[in-house]
């Protein structure tokens, strides 16, 4: 449906959403966990359901860089809120996410810069970038998403607004964290339902 701003894009509900809502286990956990879990149901519904920016007098490849960023960080904000009530940190396996991290020098010398960059990142950052056999991107995803929440990202830096191959690299990262957050949830309603 085309909107004033864009095309309309329905809400997007974790795949176990419907099942929890049917079941009991919303009137049986805590009010800190119920609270825990709408949280994390908003937070991966916006990041499924965004679709950019719509920003004035700035040239749009620039725009849409900071709109890669922006989803990225949505998406990995999802899934901080499943850990919250899964109890567990999450991989964010992604073979050719991994693949090309690795292959992009660029982009790997921006998320291994210090500024900001606390020891145990930075330890899980090199250990990424060192071992090809390692498929978990979550830490580059989180540190892109702490360059984006902390001020530091721009996508001219992060070869957004010029590099398709590296817009395209974003969506994957983005579709594989929400992806990641999803199963996260489902798991945790499976083990919810097994008892």
């Amino acid at each position: 449906v085309e909107g004033r701003v864009g095309t309309f894009v329905p809400v997007t509900y974790p795949s176990a959403w419907t099942r929890y809502r049917k079941s009991v286990l919303p009137e049986t956990v805590s009010p800190q966990i119920g609270t825990a879990i709408n949280r994390f149901a908003a937070r991966y519904r916006f990041a499924a359901s965004f679709r950019g920016l719509d920003v004035t007098g700035i040239a749009q490849r620039t725009v849409d860089g900071y709109a890669q960023g922006l989803r990225l960080t949505l998406a990995y904000s999802a899934l901080e809120g499943a850990e919250k009530f899964a109890g567990k940190s999450t991989q964010i396996l992604e073979v050719r996410a991994a693949a090309a991290l690795r292959a992009d020098e660029p982009l790997m010398v921006l998320v291994l810069e210090e500024e900001q960059l606390g020891r145990s990142l930075e330890k899980r950052l090199r250990g990424f970038h060192e071992d090809p056999s390692d498929q978990d991107i979550r830490p580059v995803v989180e540190r892109i998403r702490h360059l984006v929440a902390h001020g530091a990202f721009t996508p001219h830096a992060a070869g957004l607004s010029d590099s398709v191959r590296r817009t395209r690299l974003f969506d994957l990262m983005s579709l594989a964290t929400l992806a990641s957050a999803d199963e996260a949830f489902s798991q945790w309603f499976d083990r919810q339902v097994r008892g």
